[in-house]
């Protein structure tokens, strides 16, 4: 397996999480419980997100003249990570809803996008042994966080 198409699986479960976390969103009367929700997808954006930062920055070597699309890449990556920090700030239970939704809906837009922009540059730049190796090294460090925020 790539590390391109562990990604994409990654992706799968991550849009499986955020569809309970929406379906049980208007349930929650709690600031606390959405901010435990926010830390929780924080949590499993972070070694997912490293991980494509680290790939741009090999691809860009490669290719400098893809900055562009590097730069929307990291745009939309500290988009949702802004979001995700409003819902933690929020003082109330109705903007930290809003800004979690925010980041849910534009982690799934940033989804589609890497799908079909930057993953595909990615195996046509980077070498398929690199590509085959970062996905064994995926493989041993995926320890994916219990999601206990959304059993309270």
């Amino acid at each position: 397996m790539t590390i391109t198409q562990a990604l994409i699986a990654d992706h799968r479960f991550l849009r499986g999480v955020f569809t309970q976390m929406e379906d049980a969103l208007p349930g929650v009367r709690r600031l606390a419980l959405v901010r435990a929700l926010a830390r929780e997808v924080h949590a499993l954006l972070g070694l997912h997100g490293r991980v494509e930062d680290d790939l741009v920055l090999i691809a860009l070597e490669h290719v400098p003249e893809r900055q562009a699309w590097c730069r929307t890449f990291f745009r939309q990556h500290h988009e949702i990570d802004q979001a995700l920090t409003e819902a933690l700030r929020a003082k109330n239970l109705a903007f930290a809803k809003r800004f979690l939704r925010h980041a849910l809906r534009y982690s799934r837009r940033h989804f589609a996008f890497e799908e079909r922009k930057v993953f595909p540059l990615w195996d046509q730049w980077i070498a398929p042994a690199v590509l085959n190796k970062f996905g064994r090294l995926w493989r041993h460090r995926q320890a994916l966080p219990v999601l206990s925020a959304l059993t309270r």
